[in-house]
């Protein structure tokens, strides 16, 4: 099971959670709202570019997961 961080669209709390894949997304653990927000965290790497080496990705990158956006699980 892949952990996901969320971002409550009615209160804003992130949070992470276990989800099994194809899995509907968990409602958040302080509101109990159903509208969350699936967001890819912030990574850091290196490339070959000597101009990029102390560059970070900058994040969140928010994928919609509220209701009627189908769960697909895509990035849009």
């Amino acid at each position: 099971m892949p952990l996901y961080e969320y971002q409550c669209s009615a209160c804003g709390q992130r949070f992470e959670e276990l989800v099994s894949v194809g899995s509907p997304p968990p409602a958040c653990p302080s509101c109990a709202c159903a509208e969350v927000t699936r967001i890819l965290s912030s990574v850091c790497g290196r490339t070959s570019d000597k101009g990029a080496e102390h560059q970070f990705a900058p994040g969140p990158f928010p994928t919609s997961m509220g209701c009627g956006s189908g769960g697909g699980g895509g990035f849009s």
